[in-house]
C-alpha cells in the first residue's frame, strides 16, 4: 500500500483532501476540532467536512496551495513502515548542563559537527562489530543487547520532536520505550519541522507535522535561483541552520540521514526546516555471508589456514578465495564439484573485483535473450558482448589504423562500466546518483523497462544480481516501475531461479571457458594461468593415464 492509500485509510480522510509530495509524505487538509478531538480524546476522530467547498473544489484549491480559511489546517504526514526485526540500540544521548546550548561561530559550528560525526562513527563501528569479535574469540556472549525495531523508532521520534506517540492499537499499548525516553524529555530543534504527534499503527508510525510550508529548497534552486544568488551570506545562512541541526540531532545520538533538496522547507525569510530521514538512525546487526559450497572450500583450505593463523586480513571472503589454489579450484569446477556461479565469483575475487563497487563490480554472463525460457536462444559465448551488441564492423573500428589519421584508435570498451551498473541497478539507486553517473536530467524512460530490453541494449556483461536477488527488479522511485521480467516467469524469484538455472545448464557449462578466456584472459593478478575446462580435462585425463 503506498503512502497515499495508507494516510487515507488509517486515518480516515477522504482522497480529495490529500495530496502526495513525496513517496513517504502527504498533505493533507483538516479542520481544527478534527485534530483538537485527536489530541484529546487519543483516538482517530470522524472526519469533518468542509461546509462550503465541494470535494473536487478542495482537490483543486489543495493542488494550488490555496487558503481554506482560519478554521482549516494543513498537515504534513510522514509514514515510516515497521519491520519485524531487531537492531542495534540508539546510543545515549548528551548530557546538557545548562538549559541553553552556547552559541557557536560558524567555524567552531563546524568544528562540532565533524568532530561529534566522527565519534558518532567510532560508536557505530563499535557496536556493529564487537557483537562478531567477542563471538568468535570465545569470550562471552555480545555486549549488545538488540531491541525490537518498534521500540527504536518510538525512541527515534521521541529524541527528534519530544511529541506524544498515540498508540492506535492493542498489541503495543503496554509496550514502554527506551529507558532514555524515561529520563529525558525532549524539545524539537527550531530548524526541524515540528510533530504535532505520532500515531502508531499496526503496521506504521504516521507522524503529523505542522506548520504547513508549501516551498522546499528544491523549488527554491529550480524556480528561484536568484533568490540566493544575491549574496554569499543567503547560502551560508541556510547552511549555517543545517549545521545546528546536525549539532542538535548528533547531541541525541541521532543523525538528520540523507536529506535531499525536497526534505528542506523553506519560507521566503530563508528560515529553514528540515524533515529527516528518521530511518537512517536504524542500524541492523551485520550478517555473516556464508556459502553453499563453504564446506569444499573448507576441506581444501584448512591446512593452509592453520599455517596462517598470523594473517592480517578483515576481509573473510576474499582471504578464503585468495586461498584457494587457482589449479585446485578449476580441477573442482570441471568434476561439477562447486556450480558455475561459485567459479565465477571466484575468478572475479581473484582479479581483484569488487563486490559493490560500481568501478570494478563483479561480471557474470548474459546465457540468453530471454525470448524463451530454453532452447534456441543462448548466447554466444565466444564473443563478447561488445562485439555481439556492436557487430564486427564497429569491433574492426576500433582497431582500425589505415584511416589515414595521425592517431591510432585506442579505445577498448570494458567488460562493465560504471554508467552500465547504475543502470542495471536504476530501480535500487536512489536518483540523486543517478543524475550524477547517468544523465543530468531524470528521465525514467531513458532507462530500460525490462530485462529483455536491458539485455538486448547494454555492451556490457550481467551482474551477479540478476542471479540472486529478486529486489533489484522492485522500483524504489515513484514515477520509474518495476523492471519488468518475461511472461515465462511468474515472479521475480521465478525469473531469478530459472536464470540462475539457464546459467548452470549443461550448454552454459560446455562453453563457459571461452568466455571466461575473453573476459579475464590467461592470468589472474599474478595467479597461475587459467586453464579452459576442455584443456584442464584433457590434463586431468593424461594424468589419470
Amino acid at each position: 500500500m503506498d503512502t497515499f492509500n495508507i494516510a487515507a485509510h488509517e486515518l480516515g480522510i477522504p482522497s480529495k483532501y490529500i495530496k502526495l509530495t513525496a513517496k513517504d509524505r502527504v498533505v493533507i487538509v483538516v479542520h481544527k476540532t478534527w485534530i483538537r478531538s485527536l489530541l484529546k480524546n487519543q483516538q482517530i476522530p470522524e472526519f469533518i467536512y468542509h461546509d462550503s467547498l465541494s470535494e473536487d473544489e478542495v482537490a483543486a484549491y489543495l493542488h494550488q496551495d490555496e487558503d481554506f480559511g482560519s478554521t482549516w489546517l494543513k498537515l504534513y504526514v510522514k509514514v515510516v513502515r515497521k519491520q519485524s526485526k531487531k537492531v542495534i540500540p540508539l546510543p545515549r544521548a548528551r548530557t546538557v548542563t545548562s538549559k541553553s546550548e552556547p552559541d557557536l561561530s560558524f567555524a567552531q559550528l563546524l568544528h562540532y559537527v565533524s568532530q561529534t560525526n566522527h565519534k558518532n562513527l567510532w560508536k557505530e563501528a563499535f557496536k556493529k562489530y564487537l557483537c562478531d569479535a567477542v563471538s568468535a574469540e570465545g569470550k562471552g556472549n555480545p555486549k549488545i543487547n538488540l531491541v525490537k525495531y518498534d521500540t527504536v523508532m518510538r525512541d527515534i521520534i521521541s529524541r527528534t520532536y519530544g511529541c506524544p506517540i498515540i498508540c492506535m492499537n492493542c498489541s503495543t499499548a503496554g509496550e514502554t520505550g527506551m529507558a532514555d525516553n524515561k529520563l529525558k524529555s525532549y524539545e524539537v530543534h527550531s530548524n526541524i519541522l515540528p510533530a504535532v504527534c505520532a500515531l502508531e499503527m499496526n503496521s506504521y508510525f504516521l507522524i503529523l507535522h505542522q506548520p504547513y510550508i508549501p516551498h522546499t529548497l528544491q523549488d527554491c534552486v529550480t524556480f528561484s535561483p536568484a533568490m540566493l544568488g544575491t549574496s554569499y551570506a543567503k547560502p551560508l545562512f541556510i547552511i549555517y541552520q543545517l549545521l545546528q541541526a546536525m549539532r542538535t540531532m548528533h547531541d541525541r545520538g541521532l543523525v538528520l540521514g540523507d536529506v535531499t533538496l525536497n526534505d528542506i522547507l523553506i519560507k521566503e525569510n530563508l528560515w529553514v526546516q528540515i524533515l529527516p530521514q528518521l530511518e537512517d538512525n536504524i542500524h541492523d546487526k551485520p550478517k555473516t555471508e556464508k556459502r553453499k559450497n563453504s564446506m569444499i572450500f573448507k576441506e581444501i583450505t584448512q591446512s593452509k589456514h592453520e599455517e596462517e593463523d598470523n594473517d592480517d586480513i578483515d576481509d573473510e571472503e576474499n582471504l578464503m578465495w585468495s586461498r584457494v589454489d587457482l589449479e585446485e579450484l578449476c580441477k573442482m569446477w570441471v568434476y561439477g564439484q562447486i556450480s558455475n556461479f561459485d567459479y565465477l565469483t571466484a575468478l572475479n575475487h581473484m582479479a581483484g573485483r569488487r563486490y559493490g563497487d560500481p568501478t570494478c563490480h563483479h561480471v557474470m554472463p548474459w546465457v540468453t535473450d530471454f525470448s524463451s525460457q530454453t532452447g534456441g536462444n543462448w548466447r554466444d559465448l565466444s564473443r563478447s558482448k561488445f562485439r555481439l551488441n556492436k557487430g564486427d564492423h564497429q569491433l574492426d573500428l576500433t582497431y582500425d589504423t589505415t584511416a589515414g589519421t595521425s592517431q591510432v584508435p585506442h579505445h577498448v570498451s570494458d567488460i562493465l562500466s560504471e554508467i552500465t551498473y547504475y543502470v542495471y541497478l536504476s530501480r535500487r539507486t536512489p536518483r540523486s546518483i543517478l543524475c550524477k553517473y547517468v544523465r543530468t536530467n531524470w528521465v525514467p524512460a531513458e532507462y530500460p523497462s525490462s530485462i529483455q530490453r536491458l539485455q538486448e541494449w547494454t555492451p556490457d556483461e550481467c551482474i551477479p544480481e540478476f542471479y540472486t536477488d529478486p529486489t533489484v527488479f522492485e522500483s524504489i522511485h515513484d514515477d520509474l516501475p518495476d523492471l519488468e521480467i518475461p511472461n515465462w516467469a511468474s515472479s521475480t524469484q521465478d525469473f531469478i531461479d530459472k536464470h540462475r538455472k539457464a546459467l548452470e545448464s549443461v550448454h552454459v557449462s560446455e562453453r563457459l571457458h571461452h568466455w571466461i578466456d575473453l573476459t579475464f584472459g590467461y592470468k589472474l593478478s599474478g595467479s597461475a594461468a587459467v586453464k579452459s575446462k576442455n584443456v584442464c580435462l584433457q590434463l586431468v585425463d593424461s594424468t589419470q593415464a
